[in-house]
């Protein structure tokens, strides 16, 4: 890790600790740009920290929700990683009862119960709800997006994923306003050039621009174990 990363990293992680306190809503969305970003990685990283950083109470403090339809990614990626810390229990949506909606009619009201559902686990320790809603930009994610107190959408600074960021927040429509970005496998260079370059064509055509969260430096071991990956994604949840 590269001294500016290590020097965000240590600001980042001190903002965590923070956020477990803000009584916002409480709901956080990532969303990919497309698949292979690592949404499923910064989700759970994100659920991970969120969890050490509440106080210890009984019952679920942060649900982690895959809401890919027939999927269990973070399940799947928890077992080949550390030990769950306490608070923390990872869901799906088909879990809690609910199918992902195929088409528009559908989308805001199934993304309603989805959250109803994974809050009737927290209510009563206040906690955080994280949902991972795959790749953005359909009708199902823009729902979601619109409940989130905060929306994450986790992109890589290769031109095909660049290109795919700003059709996602063109796709998010109202929601985009509610979205940051966390640049994956980037330094902090490539990082600012990519918010840079969606900035630009986002304030042309759409009337907004993310603020970039974070930025996650390539790791060599398993990426849903890097603190800094959920540190730096903390930024805007601690003004949310």
């Amino acid at each position: 890790m590269t001294p500016a990363s290590s020097h965000q990293a240590n600001h980042l992680r001190q903002v965590a600790q923070g956020i477990a306190t803000d009584q916002t809503d409480r709901v956080l969305v990532v969303l990919g740009a497309k698949g292979g970003v690592g949404a499923s990685a910064v989700t759970l990283a994100i659920a991970r920290d969120l969890a050490r950083a509440l106080p210890v109470v009984e019952g679920v403090g942060v649900l982690a929700v895959d809401a890919h339809p027939g999927r269990d990614d973070l399940s799947v990626m928890a077992s080949l990683g550390a030990e769950l810390p306490q608070g923390l229990a990872l869901t799906t949506a088909a879990k809690l009862g609910v199918a992902p909606a195929q088409d528009e009619a559908a989308a805001t009201e199934t993304a309603r119960r989805l959250v109803r559902a994974a809050r009737q686990w927290t209510v009563e320790s206040g906690g955080w709800i994280v949902i991972d809603a795959g790749v953005g930009g359909g009708a199902w994610s823009r729902e979601l997006a619109m409940l989130a107190s905060q929306t994450l959408l986790v992109s890589t600074p290769d031109r095909v994923a660049s290109v795919n960021s700003y059709l996602t927040l063109k796709r998010l429509g109202a929601a985009a306003s509610r979205v940051a970005l966390v640049a994956n496998h980037s330094d902090e260079k490539a990082a600012r050039a990519l918010q840079a370059m969606l900035a630009r064509s986002c304030r042309q055509f759409l009337g907004m621009a993310p603020a970039l969260a974070g930025w996650l430096p390539t790791r060599a071991d398993d990426p849903a174990e890097g603190s800094i990956l959920s540190a730096a994604t903390s930024m805007n949840l601690a003004a949310a």
